[in-house]
């Protein structure tokens, strides 16, 4: 085998190991009115360039289309297309990025971020998914059909 095609194969291997989606949905529960973190962890074996990583945070619309939830790309925070309703209320924990944590933190939960969210990471090694399903606990009584 020559060099170059050992290369190629062994860059085939780590975007193999890299592309995939996670199989079980992971299901988070919160307290209405409080702060919650969506944990998403990625392998972070690799020595990963930073100002290319890419993730990005939907939440399954009724359609089933994705709202754009949050989007860190080019080392910043973009709010173009964020969903008017996650506006002011997400974060990301760039520090954690290198230890492989992309996790969301989302505060004041409402009863209509309830479902299914997915996490979305690329690299110039490949792509990682995984989906959290949020569960959202009220205090208030609901109303009694009479």
């Amino acid at each position: 085998m020559t060099r170059v095609s050992l290369v190629c194969s062994l860059h085939s291997i780590a975007l193999w190991t890299l592309c995939w989606v996670s199989g079980e949905e992971t299901a988070i529960t919160a307290q209405y009115g409080k702060d919650v973190t969506l944990t998403c962890i990625f392998p972070s074996k690799f020595k990963i360039s930073f100002h290319r990583l890419s993730i990005t945070w939907t939440k399954e619309g009724a359609q089933g289309q994705g709202l754009l939830v949050h989007r860190f790309y080019l080392k910043m925070n973009w709010r173009e297309g964020q969903e008017e309703a996650y506006r002011g209320r997400t974060q990301l924990y760039p520090q954690e990025f290198p230890q492989g944590n992309a996790s969301l933190r989302l505060s004041d939960v409402r009863l209509q971020d309830e479902g299914s969210y997915l996490c979305n990471v690329s690299c110039e090694l490949g792509s990682w998914s995984q989906k959290i399903s949020l569960i959202v606990l009220s205090t208030v009584p609901l109303p009694v059909p009479r």
